[in-house]
């Protein structure tokens, strides 16, 4: 387990979730993907995210579904939302 700040991006578009990994692993932080709002959601209740970074508009279950059950489950997780 890490001391760093675990953060979760969330986006069905590769080049904005890899830029957005890319970047914050350079800055120190613990950092997770999920293609998709399934994965997103699985990866959020395995990690337990201080910082979900969260696109809405994505295929199958969107990100604002993803945010109501994200927001219920982990009170503490900061959504910031990318789209």
């Amino acid at each position: 387990m890490s001391d760093r700040p675990t953060v979760l991006v969330v986006d069905d578009e590769e080049a904005i979730r890899d830029s957005c990994v890319q970047v914050l692993t350079k800055a120190g932080y613990d950092c997770h993907a999920g293609v998709d709002g399934y994965q997103g959601l699985s990866l959020a209740h395995e990690l337990e995210p201080d910082v979900l970074l969260l696109d809405l508009m994505m295929p199958g279950l969107d990100g604002y579904e993803v945010l109501e059950q994200v927001m219920s489950t982990h009170k503490n997780t900061v959504i910031i939302v990318i789209t």
